[in-house]
């Protein structure tokens, strides 16, 4: 979200600036979407697919309504829509999630939580970064700013202390040995 501009800039070029705010509000869409396969995980293995189906049809039956009542509007009105539908979904899903396992919405909040406060962080430190040192718009510079917020990410999710967070440096430590030395 915070390299959008340069990605525009750099690599689709000027005449695709308009479409920075839209490509932001898509991304921002995808971060809800990012829950969802945890969430239809859980679901199918629970046996609520059926379930499932119902809501996530349910949802993109909104979206469709959404775009068509707004398919006048400009471009970032549809990427609105589309937020609106990725938020609808998970909710819905995490609901039905919650409602399956006998799980307090409360409980998830707390597991996310150490992860959403880094991706803040690390969302905060880009833009910083973005309009304070890599200001001039280029591949190289998006990249700085990339590793960057994945510095400041690393960095936060380290320093946390939480039991939650504990947890994910761990798996985050199992799933970086399985790659680097192929388990």
């Amino acid at each position: 979200i915070a390299v959008a501009p340069h990605f525009v800039h750099s690599l689709l070029g000027n005449k695709w600036v308009p479409m920075i705010i839209p490509f932001q509000i898509i991304l921002t869409g995808f971060i809800f979407r990012s829950f969802m396969g945890i969430a239809t995980s859980l679901n199918v293995g629970v046996g609520m697919y059926k379930n499932q189906t119902v809501r996530s049809f349910f949802s993109l039956l909104i979206l469709t309504v959404l775009c068509i009542l707004f398919r006048n509007q400009n471009i970032a009105v549809i990427a609105s829509c589309f937020m609106i539908f990725c938020i609808l979904d998970i909710m819905l899903l995490i609901g039905l999630s919650c409602r399956a396992i006998n799980l307090r919405h409360l409980r998830i909040l707390q597991a996310i939580f150490p992860g959403l406060m880094s991706s803040l962080f690390m969302y905060f430190i880009t833009v910083a970064a973005s309009h304070f040192i890599f200001q001039a718009y280029s591949i190289i510079n998006m990249f700085f700013i990339i590793f960057v917020g994945f510095i400041a990410f690393i960095l936060s999710i380290t320093l946390n202390h939480s039991d939650y967070a504990r947890e994910f440096r761990s798996n985050l430590i199992k799933d970086c040995r399985k790659i680097l030395y192929r388990e």
